[in-house]
């Protein structure tokens, strides 16, 4: 019973990162795709990186 527990745990943490690593993913392109479309907006940001 306990071997099923942790195993699930596992699955689920493979889960939340693979699901946090898609959220980050997303979120880079959304900032990317504001970079390209409103330059003027987004010119600061781009200056501190």
């Amino acid at each position: 019973m306990h071997f099923f527990y942790t195993r699930d745990s596992l699955n689920s943490l493979v889960l939340l990162s693979r699901l946090g690593i898609f959220m980050h993913f997303k979120q880079t392109l959304g900032e990317l795709n504001l970079r390209i479309h409103q330059p003027e907006k987004t010119g600061l940001m781009v200056q501190q990186i």
